[in-house]
């Protein structure tokens, strides 16, 4: 049998845990709400998913509102009926599975997003990047050095 001490610390540990966890769908909430601060908004955006050979998994666009990179990799798998994964950090979800294919070491998934003609890796977690209309948000295999978004064969 369990101490009253031991089950009230159970119980106020599981509490803490429920705030927190209360405490980041809200933050997420008000994020959507304001429209990430960075211009998000209802629009659509172009999906490009390339597998670790290089062949689309998905390539098209989807409809979103307020929407995340995370979130158009989301419809995008809808759409194109493939997996993916996420794994939840303190800097948010990292996306560690698409179409079967699991990061293992210095391999893993990472994207990139064209704005206004140009191209940026990726510099936090999906979750909290915003996408806007015409944005064109590209996932592919690849290593840590890897900086340019179709590697060097190019789109």
């Amino acid at each position: 049998m369990r101490s009253p001490a031991k089950t009230v610390a159970g119980i106020v540990l599981l509490a803490v845990t429920v705030a927190s966890a209360l405490a980041a769908l809200h933050l997420r909430d008000e994020l959507l709400r304001a429209g990430l601060a960075e211009g998000a908004g209802a629009g659509n955006v172009r999906v490009t998913v390339l597998d670790p050979d290089g062949r689309a998994l998905f390539n098209g666009t989807v409809h979103l509102e307020n929407g995340t990179v995370l979130l158009a990799l989301d419809a995008a798998a809808r759409a194109g009926n493939f997996t993916y994964g996420v794994r939840e950090y303190d800097m948010g979800a990292y996306v560690h599975e698409i179409g079967g294919h699991e990061a293992r070491g210095a391999h893993g998934w990472k994207y990139w997003v064209q704005r206004d003609g140009g191209w940026s890796l990726g510099d936090r977690s999906a979750q909290w990047y915003p996408v806007r209309d015409g944005d064109w948000v590209l996932w592919r295999w690849g290593t840590l050095d890897d900086s340019e978004p179709f590697g060097p064969q190019g789109p």
